[in-house]
């Protein structure tokens, strides 16, 4: 014990160490296990909304929390590196997700058979990040999207 005291700088160095590996190989770790992404076909009369969280600088595995499609609760949270799919009607939608942080909601129009693709990325604040949803253009969305694994949706 005598020990630890003449050296309690490099004690204290090792414990920092030691946890930070520990918060940052929890935090960057994948939460889901479904199955990698395959595009499906979308039916006649309706249309298919890809809704994933990816992002390769990521040194956190934050999530959005509850997201939501026209204030309808779809999945409890999109941890990072993951993806649902959402099949509706054609027309007008809202996305938004009910975090703690204010976010804004994402008007999307969608046509009959079609398919978007819907991310969130974060606005840092001063003291938060604001959550928002953005589209992204099929080609890129698909080169990340293929990355993510699916999660089944709430209900």
């Amino acid at each position: 014990m005598q020990y630890l005291y003449k050296n309690s700088a490099i004690f204290k160095y090792v414990l920092l160490i030691s946890f930070t590996v520990f918060c940052a190989t929890g935090c960057v770790s994948r939460y889901t296990e479904g199955p990698i992404f395959e595009p499906m076909d979308v039916p006649k009369g309706k249309a298919i909304i890809y809704i994933y969280n990816y992002d390769p600088d990521a040194m956190s595995g934050w999530g959005t929390g509850p997201v939501y499609v026209n204030d309808m609760q779809i999945i409890d949270t999109l941890p990072l590196g993951s993806y649902f799919v959402y099949v509706t009607h054609p027309g007008r939608h809202l996305i938004h997700s009910d975090s703690p942080s204010v976010d804004r909601p994402l008007d999307l129009s969608v046509g009959e058979r079609e398919s978007v693709y819907i991310y969130p990325y974060r606005k840092e604040r001063i003291f938060f990040g604001i959550t928002c949803f953005g589209r992204k253009q099929p080609q890129e969305a698909l080169e990340e999207i293929k990355q993510c694994r699916r999660i089944q949706l709430r209900f």
